[in-house]
């Protein structure tokens, strides 16, 4: 049976994701569901750019502020949720915009990652004795794509044995009836777009909220662990002044820019775009899209 038909918007942080998706979901109807790794955490509003309040009344958003600060929470049970979202949207008679920069979470979604179920605790707590080297080995033995998470995050090589997804070979099995777009801007602008953004995010009070969740959860890795936040630790250790704080979110936002680029670029699926110049071309395939004009 043909699945339901799902937009996908991905790319770099600032590549205009958020306004895009906003304008398809408007356009065509549409319901966003978020593919955030931090957007999904309450409070963390600031720091991970979560759309407006007024953005989420104008347009119908999944997976925002589903769970608190300090919650566990998987790839497993993302893919679970954001494939509910999907059958919901379609129930609807919308249509499903799935939008993000966590490369995890796009790819449970559109390609058919397994994961265990009954994690074992035990298991986990040996691995926590282990190296990243000895982690490396067992996930390249059980034929985990290692390479498709930071190699360095004992956390995440941990989590990615623990729950056995992103096998190699489940990377050939797309989802179908699904438009993927790739949103892109110079280099140049890019840097200035990072800059602007992290001003703003002062300017929109982001050393008080992430002072209250310090106050709150003390320097919980669940959200220290997060761009945006981690960068305050020695600064309210009396360690680095504000200008070195904000300095080192924009430098920390560009390399996870990097990655992201390198993240997506490895899949052929992607129809890149130069956003907001080919805006008019985007808008052209989508509803193409729609009409079932080229695809199935």
């Amino acid at each position: 049976m043909t699945p339901q038909p799902l937009l996908v918007i991905v790319g770099e942080t600032c590549s205009g994701k958020t306004d895009l998706s906003l304008t398809l979901a408007k356009r065509f109807n549409g319901a966003i569901i978020s593919a955030d790794s931090v957007a999904i955490r309450r409070k963390m509003d600031i720091g991970s750019s979560k759309p407006s309040a007024k953005e989420q009344s104008e347009v119908p958003h999944y997976l925002i502020d589903i769970i608190d600060p300090s919650e566990e929470f998987s790839v497993a049970l993302y893919k679970q949720k954001a494939l509910k979202a999907i059958r919901n949207i379609g129930d609807n008679n919308k249509l499903a915009i799935l939008v993000g920069g966590s490369g995890l979470y796009i790819n449970s979604v559109i390609y058919d990652y397994r994961f265990r179920e009954n994690l074992n605790k035990y298991q986990r707590d040996l691995l926590e004795t282990l190296d990243i080297q000895k982690l490396k080995e067992i996930g390249t033995d059980s034929g985990l794509a290692i390479k498709s998470i930071d190699l360095n995050n004992k956390r995440r090589l941990i989590r990615l044995i623990e729950t056995g997804h992103i096998r190699r070979k489940d990377l050939n099995k797309a989802r179908g009836n699904t438009l993927i777009i790739g949103l892109y801007n110079s280099k140049e602008n890019k840097k200035e777009l990072i800059k602007k953004r992290v001003e703003k995010m002062i300017n929109d009070g982001l050393e008080k909220e992430v002072q209250a969740l310090r106050s709150e959860y003390g320097y919980n890795d669940k959200i220290f662990c997060n761009i945006g936040y981690k960068e305050w630790i020695p600064y309210f250790n009396n360690q680095i002044c504000l200008d070195e704080v904000i300095s080192n979110i924009v430098k920390d936002t560009s390399n996870l820019a990097k990655k992201q680029k390198t993240w997506f670029r490895r899949n052929k699926s992607i129809r890149w775009f130069n956003y907001p110049l080919q805006k008019h071309l985007i808008v052209e395939l989508v509803t193409s899209f729609i009409s079932n004009e080229h695809f199935n």
